[in-house]
This record gives C-alpha cells, sequence and structure tokens, in this order.
C-alpha cells in the first residue's frame, strides 16, 4: 500500500507545527489556494500554456493528461465525463482532505472551468451528499454563467445589431416607410 494511503494515527500522534504538514495532505499532496487552483486548472485548459503566454507543458503532454487511459474515464490525475452537467463534457478531479471537499472541472473546447471548494464535509470518505454540494454547484453555476450567459449575449447581440441598423436607418435617406423593417426586434422591449 502506497504510504498516501496508509493510516495517519502515528504520524498525527507525532505532528509538530511546522514541520510536519505532509500529514494533513490530502492523498495526491496538492495543497494550493484557490487562486493557483484557477491558473493550474486554466494552465490544463490551454493545453499547457500558463499566465503570459508562457509555456509550462508542451501541447502534447497537456492533451495526453487529459486523455482516458482507463474504462472509468481517468487520465494521468484528471478523469473525463459528462456526468456532472449531463451532456457536457468536462475534465477535472475532485479532492479532500480533513472535512474540504473539492472540484475543479473544465471544458477546454468551450474555454470555460468550474472550482468548488467547500469546508465541513465528511472527514474522510466522500459521501453522497458531499458530491451532491459539489456537482450541484457545478450545475448552478454552469446554468447561470454559461448557458443563461450565453443566451443573454446573444440577446444583447441581436439588440445591438437592431440599434446599429435602426440608428443607420434614421440617418440615411431610406424612405420613411421602409425604416420600420429595420426598427428593434418587438421582443426587446422597445419600439
Amino acid at each position: 500500500v502506497p504510504a498516501a494511503y496508509e493510516p495517519r494515527s502515528e504520524q498525527v500522534n507525532k505532528y509538530m507545527l511546522g514541520k510536519s504538514t505532509a500529514v494533513l495532505s490530502p492523498t495526491g499532496g496538492m495543497k494550493i489556494s484557490a487562486l493557483d487552483l484557477a491558473k493550474y486548472m486554466m494552465m490544463h485548459m490551454n493545453y499547457g500554456m500558463g499566465e503570459n503566454g508562457v509555456r509550462i507543458l508542451s501541447e502534447d503532454m497537456s492533451r495526453l493528461m487529459q486523455t482516458p487511459q482507463s474504462d472509468n474515464g481517468y487520465s494521468f490525475a484528471l478523469e473525463r465525463g459528462d456526468e456532472i452537467i449531463k451532456g457536457v463534457k468536462l475534465i477535472g478531479h475532485t479532492g479532500g482532505a480533513y472535512g474540504l471537499r473539492s472540484a475543479m472541472y473544465f471544458n477546454p473546447e468551450e474555454k470555460f472551468g468550474f472550482i468548488v471548494l467547500s469546508s465541513g464535509m465528511t472527514r474522510h470518505k466522500a459521501s453522497p451528499d458531499d458530491e451532491s454540494i459539489l456537482s450541484g454547484s457545478m450545475r448552478r453555476m454552469y446554468k447561470y454563467f454559461i448557458q443563461d450567459y450565453s443566451i443573454c449575449q446573444a440577446s444583447l447581440s441581436t439588440r445591438g445589431a437592431s440599434r446599429a441598423h435602426s440608428a443607420a436607418a434614421e440617418s440615411s435617406d431610406i424612405p420613411q416607410g421602409k425604416q420600420s423593417v429595420l426598427k428593434e426586434h418587438p421582443s426587446s422591449g422597445r419600439s
């Protein structure tokens, strides 16, 4: 059994503040701030390219890390699936240690991702409630920030185009009767 999976009771009993912090690490050992986790996610989302155009991983390595290596969708510390948001392919990973649960999932093609951190969760093993909080949070963020935002952007684009056509018609030599065709769309609430 790898040391990461061994019971830590002996290590906890010998814990020394500032010296043995690895005892309190999650199984994978990654301790990271929310901001740095977002940077890590964006690096994967951009196939190895980090902040300010600095390449951290080769594109080939990044794509390999995101390619399933087993039947269950797992690749190298990342999993791929569409179970969190039905029909939406996401790549990511969950984590947890000592009451903290986390999730980082992204879609590199559509360039969006989510990070959810929650404290006060089940101590050792992920429970269905823990997973429900993580996945439910991501589903809500997807709905409000991706789906609804896209609908809003499309509506604003249509309104903007209608306003531009309307302004052009009002300032041109188009006969008065033809200008009404170029006015704002009725669903925008303007006439």
